[in-house]
């Protein structure tokens, strides 16, 4: 059988039907991200995401049922490939490879996060090393019509996400206020049951110090 070691830096492949492992999910799942990058092809989707804790490939299964995401196979790498593959370093890996390209290209089908800075900026990042300039000035007329359709896309995608956020957020603002007024009401009610535990306390003392008094004569 072969070992499972713990590592901070995963790389995930899954359906391209499947939902985006973001940022957010893992953090609400309750992993430590520092950095977080999902690419979205026709086929299949990557996500690479390093953690500040190490966690095995059990708690990245866990996470993917949970998330009900298809998980797929590329020949010689699990779906959920560690800082190693099996057919050489993370580098090697195809999925990487098309995260370092989108990335250089600005794809806007490149999604980034991180916790500290971007990748512009962020000289300690996994991708950092793999930046190169992009001369859009020797790009095909082609190319760049491709990249607008591309930016275009992913720019109507994330309105779509954003407006769905937005409307989770007041979703949530809605059930904190009532969760509020739930709360309110629970705090009077127990103010009210120790009133009357208070009252019927009196009642019994005052009972008992009248049969102690009837006792005495």
């Amino acid at each position: 059988m072969k070992r499972s070691h713990a590592r901070k830096i995963w790389l995930l492949t899954y359906g391209a039907s499947s939902p985006s492992i973001t940022h957010i999910q893992l953090i609400d799942a309750g992993f430590r991200v520092k950095e977080c990058y999902t690419l979205t092809q026709r086929d299949l989707k990557y996500t690479l995401i390093r953690l500040f804790d190490r966690v095995y490939v059990h708690a990245i299964n866990d996470l993917m049922g949970k998330l009900k995401v298809i998980s797929q196979h590329l020949p010689g790498y699990e779906h959920a490939a560690g800082i190693t593959g099996s057919n050489g370093s993370m580098e090697e890996h195809p999925g990487f490879q098309l995260i370092v390209k989108h990335m250089n290209e600005s794809s806007p089908l490149l999604e980034t996060w991180l916790e500290d800075g971007d990748i512009l900026s962020n000289s300690g990042s996994l991708l950092w090393g793999f930046r190169t300039s992009v001369d859009y000035g020797q790009m095909s007329k082609r190319k760049l019509e491709g990249m607008v359709k591309e930016f275009a896309a992913e720019n109507k995608r994330l309105v779509v996400q954003n407006v769905s956020l937005e409307e989770r957020c007041d979703l949530l603002a809605l059930e904190n206020a009532e969760n509020g007024l739930k709360i309110e009401k629970l705090t009077e009610k127990n103010r009210d049951l120790k009133c009357h535990v208070s009252a019927l306390k009196a009642v019994v003392w005052a009972t008992d110090k009248v049969h102690n008094n009837e006792s005495d004569e």
